[in-house]
């Protein structure tokens, strides 16, 4: 991660954050100097994020918040990686195998459940916390191996 004004180095970007009930992701935890101090960038603090660098608007007027006061709902991946989900009714559908977020503005698409080979979109997320993500009933939605698109045939294969 480094600042908007140069090649100084504002620390390391340890994980993600995500607000589980808004269905975004909403900040950046990241390590200082030696890396043992963590906190966490609000995204609104960061003008953009490419695959090797994170850059900042301005290092000298940005707040930083300790995780601990982000709320119960904010969870970072690595917390999220594995977290049980529990529908309404108390029902077992799994844990959470990955998630999937849009790129233009970084909502997130979809939960990816283990075991039930299911996406569970956040639409239907009723609560989450660092316990459990608790979902609607009906929530479960078409299986992962289903694509999303519908595929179009390539015109150079097209046949006589």
């Amino acid at each position: 991660m480094i600042d908007a004004h140069g090649t100084r180095s504002a620390g390391v970007v340890l994980d993600a954050v995500l607000d589980l009930e808004a269905g975004q992701l909403v900040g950046l935890d990241v390590a200082h100097g030696n890396g043992m101090l963590a906190t966490r960038v609000p995204l609104d603090e960061i003008e953009t994020i490419e695959p090797r660098v994170v850059r900042l608007r301005d290092v000298r007027t940005a707040t930083r918040v300790e995780p601990r006061d982000w709320g119960e709902h904010t969870l970072s991946t690595s917390d999220v990686f594995g977290l049980l989900v529990l529908s309404d009714e108390g029902e077992d559908l799994g844990r959470i195998r990955d998630v999937n977020l849009r790129t233009d503005d970084l909502a997130i698409l979809s939960y990816e459940i283990q075991g039930r080979l299911k996406r569970l979109t956040p639409d239907h997320v009723l609560a989450g916390s660092r316990d459990a993500l608790i979902v609607q009933s009906q929530a479960l939605a078409r299986p992962a191996t289903t694509p999303w698109w519908r595929p179009q045939p390539l015109p150079f294969l097209r046949r006589a």
